[in-house]
This record gives structure tokens, sequence and C-alpha cells, in this order.
């Protein structure tokens, strides 16, 4: 074997190990994790599929603001509960009442996020 040759092979090698490592190094992601990612950029080019999470979204988050604001447990958010200043507090009270609902709040949040029902 040539000088050549063996500087050839050493070098395909090289180049071998260095690709091994390379994909090696490459993060992996589990089935589930690549299904949702591709469930949201399928989302992402649908707009009502997009309407569909930013509700579901808006559920979700308007019962995390009742669970943390409402102190009484009654349900709903009184002014002081809700922290909102008092205009603002007026316009996510959508019925008159003086107290907001979860819906309330959730209208709010979808409001905020430009989609409608």
């Amino acid at each position: 074997m040539s000088i050549l040759e063996s500087v050839g092979a050493a070098n395909g090698l090289l180049k071998g190990a260095a690709d091994l490592v390379r994909e090696l190094k490459r993060p992996r992601v589990s089935e589930g994790t690549f299904a949702e990612m591709l469930r949201q950029a399928a989302a992402a080019s649908d707009p009502e599929a997009q309407a569909r999470q930013t509700r579901a979204m808006a559920t979700k988050r308007a019962g995390e603001v009742m669970r943390l604001r409402d102190v009484n447990g009654d349900g709903l958010l009184s002014r002081d509960e809700s922290g909102l200043k008092a205009d603002a507090f007026t316009a996510a009270d959508g019925d008159g009442d003086g107290m907001l609902s979860a819906e309330e709040v959730r209208q709010v949040i979808l409001q905020n996020a430009g989609v409608s029902e």
C-alpha cells in the first residue's frame, strides 16, 4: 500500500468517525414529541385549527385566572379580586352584574388574541 493510499484510507476513517460523532450529538425527539411538532406545524398553516387551539388555551387560562384570583371561592371575580382597573373591569363584565365569571374572563382572553367564537 502506497503512502497516498494510506493517507486516503486514514482520511476516510477520520471522516467516518467525525460523521459518527456528529450523528451521536444530534438532538433526538420522541415519536410523541415529533407528532406534536407536526400537529403544531399543521395548525399554524390552518387558521381554523389555530383558532381552535387559541380557544382551548383561553379556556385553560381563564380557569387558571379564576383559581389564582378567586380568593373567596365563589366562582366569580369581584373587581378587587380581578386586579383590573375600573374601566377594564367594566368592559370585561359582559352581563353587567359587577362580577366576572370564568366565561367572561375567557372572552377577554379571546378578544385580546383576536379570535371570535
